[in-house]
Parts: structure tokens; C-alpha cells; sequence
């Protein structure tokens, strides 16, 4: 019998275990978002528009998109290389 070439576990609780994003990591992206909404809020509002209102909008949206860019790279684009990653993931180390 041929080996698989199927990188995806075979236990179909392992599979669901590989695309599922921990909380923490949901909670700090939810924090970051509430952070940056408020601070476009506050920039967009011409009462209270100033250049330091402007430069936390401009901050609040940098480490929103970092936060973002770390989850498309970590959960969506590239596996986990750490060993770690790979045995809670259910995958064999080679």
C-alpha cells in the first residue's frame, strides 16, 4: 500500500483541532478592533479631531493589521513549524 501524501491528520477531531484559532488570540484581534474603532471614531468627528486623535487612529489601525497579518500567516497561510505546534496539532514529527 502506497504512504499517504495527505499532510491532515487522520482524526477528524484532530483536523477540526488544526483550523481552530485559540480564544486568546480572538480576544486580543476583538481588542484590537474596539481600539481602532474608537479611534476612527474620534478622528472622524470634527469636534474633537486633533493631530493627536489622528496619530492614535493611525497607531490603533498599525496594530490592528499586525495583529491581522499574524493570523492570516500563523492560522490561515503558513502550518506551524514549532514541534510543539505540530504535536498538539496531532501530526507526526518526521
Amino acid at each position: 500500500m502506497a504512504r499517504s501524501r495527505n499532510w491532515f491528520p487522520r482524526n477528524r477531531a484532530a483536523q477540526l483541532m488544526m483550523w481552530n484559532i485559540p480564544a486568546s488570540v480572538l480576544t486580543e484581534l476583538h481588542a484590537r478592533t474596539s481600539a481602532a474603532e474608537t479611534a476612527l471614531t474620534e478622528v472622524q468627528n470634527e469636534d474633537i479631531r486633533t493631530p493627536v486623535a489622528a496619530a492614535q487612529c493611525r497607531e490603533g489601525f498599525r496594530v490592528l493589521e499586525e495583529g491581522m497579518r499574524d493570523i492570516k500567516k500563523r492560522y490561515f497561510y503558513v502550518p506551524p513549524l514549532q514541534e510543539s505546534d505540530l504535536v498538539s496539532l496531532g501530526l507526526k514529527i518526521h
